[in-house]
């Protein structure tokens, strides 16, 4: 059987409810429940989410993008609320995703990985609208529009001056 070891990203929680989650956390998992109170330098962070075999986001508004985006990358397999955005979003831009109300029960998740071909998927489809190549070219051509504007004076408004 596999060990699971709960990992909760609770830094940006409110500190009420923060508390709550660890003691929740501590009750149903005991030491194996690993709470991140504090803000954790990005390769830190990225190495804890490579470590993952899952992640799970249940959140109805728009949360943990960043974090989405990092662990498809990294080969994590990635549960989401099927009514936030991000979810038919990035399903829509062709990620593989996982409704979390498919997410097995128990221990049975622990043998739920992302496959090779999933995880190559994923990582075309993230460099395709999310990589450097996809925004060089919008990111050029703000820097010539921002550059043009040095040599010309704002239109003075009515009213303001």
């Amino acid at each position: 059987m596999t060990s699971l070891w709960p990992i909760m990203q609770l830094s940006y929680v409110e500190q009420s409810c923060r508390l709550r989650i660890i003691e929740d956390g501590k009750r149903y998992f005991g030491d194996r429940f690993k709470p991140i109170t504090e803000i954790t330098q990005f390769n830190d962070y990225v190495g804890v989410l490579h470590g993952c075999a899952f992640l799970t986001v249940d959140y109805l508004r728009q949360q943990a993008a960043g974090n989405l985006i990092i662990s498809l990358f990294l080969g994590v397999r990635v549960y989401l609320n099927p009514k936030t955005a991000l979810y038919e979003g990035n399903r829509n831009q062709g990620l593989v995703l996982n409704n979390i109300k498919d997410l097995p029960k128990g221990t049975a998740i622990a043998r739920h990985y992302t496959g090779q071909k999933k995880i190559g998927t994923n990582r075309q489809t993230l460099k395709s609208f999310k990589g450097c190549e996809a925004h060089e070219p919008n990111t050029e051509q703000v820097i010539r529009a921002l550059a043009g504007m040095g040599e010309q004076k704002a239109p003075r408004r009515k009213g303001y001056h």
